[in-house]
Formats: structure tokens, sequence, C-alpha cells
């Protein structure tokens, strides 16, 4: 079973990383895309198409020493109808890998009929110049990434499935869809998910890919005991003793302010009805924004809250209402967008606070997706009616909508943001919170030394970004680069502190100061020894 309160903390920290996350995972989505592309199993040249349908997948296929893929593709070579075979068995379209006990008996088959392979192939002359490709690459795990790229709204890649057993196969497949259920049920998550792809990304209707990412998350952040029921004992931060109720302390205990800076964004909330959470990378402008809307409300109640992220493609028929094909695909039909479902839906509940919060708001064309709505978000005109461009119905937006935007000031590529939504928003500074209480008390409670020399170092380092006359405060670090480190031992907590400074920090050094490699040079050295003097 799932501990869906320590699941709940982990979705947390996910979507936190996500974006960051995305550029590096992206790869599992374009994979799958790439292989429904350029599967062909009557190829003539079975070896080189399975080479390049797979080529996309490789870094996990062949991990470290191993080598599944080139094993394929030289037994390929050596019997091309011998292997054709085996993925025809393994993909029979007649018998879809969507029942629990049939993946198993695949995976047996593919198995079995690889090691007959194997075997021929050994005594061959071709075996003689690969020595080193061995039967059990070919291991469950292997396998699973095979019936994934081939039918990925049915399958998981087995993260950890290298030699089970039936039972064991049948239980990672029950943890899959208990986790993938709840990811699917995080509108946050999904809407947050949809905002990243492209079409060169494989759509993941059924969120199954997304589902391996999360559990890959898991093993590389905590571990997948964390998240067993009858193993964990720990229960969320956010979680007070009374069930889902969410007060002001709670919002203090999880976001790094004090309680005049919340209630000053209460008080812009409730007077402006929309503002902006302006800052530098890593200040936690969107997890601030989720906490802000549950204090609000008063329970941590996802019903009340909207999580969209603004692209440069993202349009007013996606945001108001527009035409799209049809389900049928032999026409369009009139469809409503997200911004005007949610103020609907507001409207039923006059009551209650709604809270729509928009990601990267200054990534959109504001004007073309805000159109003729532009003018009622405003707190005069909240309830005032306008006539819709598609339907000339009569809309208004409710006055117990409350909009929250993020907005990166360190980003460069990005315009300053439409002065018609700037006066319709009020603009809340976030800053790094290194000498809030509450970061300090985090910091001293991991008692880690290393850590203790990095806050410093990036405290200094941030002096220095503000004096920076072409860069200044909008590109400080923020702290939440350095959260969610409880859950590591001092070993993994060393490691990971390299990993943001080599991965995150310096790379992004390397943007603010790309025409002066001296200055990156000399915060490396002063990291280098901040680690080392831990």
């Amino acid at each position: 079973m799932i501990d869906k309160g320590v699941l709940k903390e982990i979705l947390t920290d996910y979507k936190k990383d996500f974006s960051k996350r995305w550029d590096e995972q992206k790869f599992k989505w374009e994979a799958v895309k790439h292989f429904q592309d350029n599967w062909n199993i009557d190829a003539d040249n079975f070896g080189n198409m399975f080479a390049e349908a797979t080529t996309k997948i490789n870094k996990i296929l062949s991990p470290h020493k191993y080598k599944p893929r080139l094993m394929i593709i030289k037994f390929a070579e050596f019997d091309a109808k011998a292997v054709k075979k085996m993925f025809t068995i393994l993909y029979n379209d007649n018998q879809k890998i969507n029942k629990k006990i049939e993946t198993f008996k695949k995976i047996e088959t593919f198995q079995s009929m690889a090691k007959n392979l194997q075997e021929a192939w050994n005594n061959s002359q071709e075996a003689k110049k690969c020595p080193d490709l061995k039967h059990d690459d070919q291991s469950i795990f292997t396998i699973s990434i095979y019936l994934w790229l081939k039918y990925p709204d049915d399958n998981y890649i087995f993260i950890d499935a290298h030699n089970h057993t039936s039972e064991e196969i049948l239980k990672e497949i029950e943890f899959y869809d208990g986790i993938c259920k709840e990811l699917q049920t995080d509108t946050e998550l999904v809407n947050l998910f949809k905002s990243h792809l492209t079409d060169n990304d494989y759509p993941d209707t059924n969120l199954k890919t997304l589902t391996v990412d999360f559990c890959y998350y898991i093993n590389n952040v905590y571990n997948k005991k964390s998240i067993d029921e009858q193993s964990s004992d720990v229960k969320p931060d956010n979680q007070d003793e009374n069930g889902d109720t969410y007060t002001n302390d709670s919002f203090l205990k999880e976001v790094f302010m004090d309680e005049k800076q919340l209630a000053t964004l209460t008080s812009l909330l409730e007077n402006k009805k929309n503002i902006i959470l302006q800052g530098a990378p890593g200040v936690g402008k969107t997890f601030t924004a989720k906490r802000l809307a549950y204090a609000i409300i008063g329970e941590e109640n996802n019903d009340f809250i909207e999580f969209i992220q603004f692209h440069q493609n993202y349009s007013y028929e996606d945001f108001i209402m527009g035409f799209k094909p049809n389900k049928t695909g032999d026409g369009f039909e009139l469809k409503d967008g997200v911004f005007y479902r949610f103020c609907k839906q507001a409207t039923t509940q006059p009551d209650r606070k709604f809270f729509f919060i928009i990601d990267e708001i200054n990534r959109g064309n504001i004007s073309k997706i805000f159109g003729e709505l532009l003018m009622l978000i405003e707190n005069d005109y909240r309830d005032q009616e306008i006539t819709l461009a598609y339907n000339d119905e009569k809309f208004s937006i409710p006055e117990n909508l409350h909009i929250i935007g993020m907005m990166n000031t360190a980003d460069r590529s990005l315009a300053m943001i439409d002065y018609a939504l700037r006066r319709r928003f009020s603009f809340f500074d976030m800053k790094p919170a290194f000498d809030y209480n509450g970061f300090t008390k985090y910091q001293k409670g991991l008692k880690n030394d290393k850590l203790n020399n990095l806050i410093e170092c990036i405290k200094k380092l941030n002096i220095e970004i503000c004096e920076d006359q072409s860069l200044g405060e909008s590109f400080a670090i923020g702290h939440s680069y350095f959260c969610g480190l409880k859950k590591l031992d001092n070993n993994e907590l060393d490691e990971r502190l390299k990993e943001i400074i080599d991965y995150d920090i310096i790379p992004l050094l390397k943007e603010y100061w790309f025409d002066d490699k001296n200055k990156v040079d000399t915060w490396k050295e002063n990291f280098k020894k901040a680690l080392n003097n831990g």
C-alpha cells in the first residue's frame, strides 16, 4: 500500500523541481514519440530499423557496461528472422500487454527466445568480435522498456526489476498503478506537465511515462520504501493534526517569510484581486503561490485552485474559448478554455474564494491571451459583463476569483510585461530567504558544515550580483536550491550539494557572466573551498 501522506509530500517537491528537471528528462517522451514514428517490424534491415527507433532511449536502455540495445542490433545481423519473431510475439497486437499476468508471460517468452539465440550466437564468428555481449543484458528491466516504447499507454519501465519473479512483477505493476492514479488526479501536476509538451513528445494521455519519471525521481531523491505505507511513519510537515486544515501558521512553517509579509500578500489579494510574485530563480515563487491560496482558503483543497503555465504559443483559444478539432476528426467545434471554465465554477460558489495561478505569466502574449477580458480582471470591473468574441455570450469574472501570477525577473529573453496588465496587478518582490528564521532553523537542523559554508558563500555571491550594474537583485541566487534536503544522510547530502553547485549554480553564473570567465572561475574556486572545508 502507498502512504498517501508521504506521497503528497514527495509530489510537492516533484512539482517544484519539474520545470528545472524537464530539460534533462524530456528525452523519455521524445524517445517514445521517436520509436512510434520509426518502428517497422517488416523493415528490410531490422537491425538498422531497431537502432534508429531506439536511439533516443539509449541512455537508459544501455547504461554503464550493459549493452542490451547493441546486443539486439548484432543479433539481427546474425539472425534477423529470429529477432523479428521475438518482437512479433512481444508486440502481438491481438494481445496488448495491458493485463498484469500477461506482462510476465510475454517477458518470459522473450527471455527464453533470447537465450536460444544467444546459444547459437556463441558458436558464430560474429560472437568472437563482440565478446562482451551477454544474454543477461535482456533483463526484465530491459524488456519492460521495449514494451513501454511500443505500448506507452499501457506499460511502465520496471526500474528495479532485473530478476523479478512473476509475483514480484505483479506487485510492481500494482505499485505503479497506484502512483499513476494519484498523478492523474493532481490537476496542478497534469497542467504543469502538459504545458511542457511539444510536438516532438509523446502526449502520454494516461500519464504512464510521467509515472515512470516520478518513480525515477523517488529512487534518486528519496527511496521507494519511503512511500510504502507499511514501512513509513513520516507525516508531511504541512498536514495538521486535524486533517487538511491550513492556517497562517501552516504557511509560515513551509514558506520562509515572516508574518508581516504574509499579511501584506493577503491584503493585496483581497484588495487588488490580482498579484504577481516576481523574483530571481529559486526564491520559491510557485511554491509560495499555492500555499498562499491554501492559507486564505483555510484548507488544502485543490478544488478551489487552478494552475497553468503560460508559454509563447499559449492563446486566447486555450485560455477563454476557440474552435478545436472534434473527436471524430472531421470538423471543428467551439470549446471552452481553462479560465472560462474556472470562472464558471467560481460563479456557482460565490461564498468561497477561488485562485487561478499562472506560472511564467510574462512568457505569454498577454493581450492575445486575455483578449477582451483584460478589462474585466480589474477589481473595479468584477461581475460586470462583456460580450465574448466567439459566441456573443455575456460573460463576467466573479468577485471571488483571485489571480496569482509568477514571474522570473532573471530571464533576459523576455520582454517587460504588458503595461495594460501591469496596472491591473500588484507586484510582490520575493527575495532569497537565507537570513529568515525559518530557513536558518531548517539549516541548523541539517547539521552539515559544508552546507553552512556554501550558504555563506552564496550570500557573498548575492552581494556581488546585486552590486553588478548589468545584473542586480533580480538575479540573486534563491534559497530553494538548498531546500528539500532533510531526507538525506550526510554522505548523500554532501554529494547533493556538489551537484547543486556543479549543475545548477555554476551554469547560471556562466549565463550571468558569459563575457567574464575569470569571475566564474573565481566563484568555482570559492565553492570548491566551501565544499572541501566542511
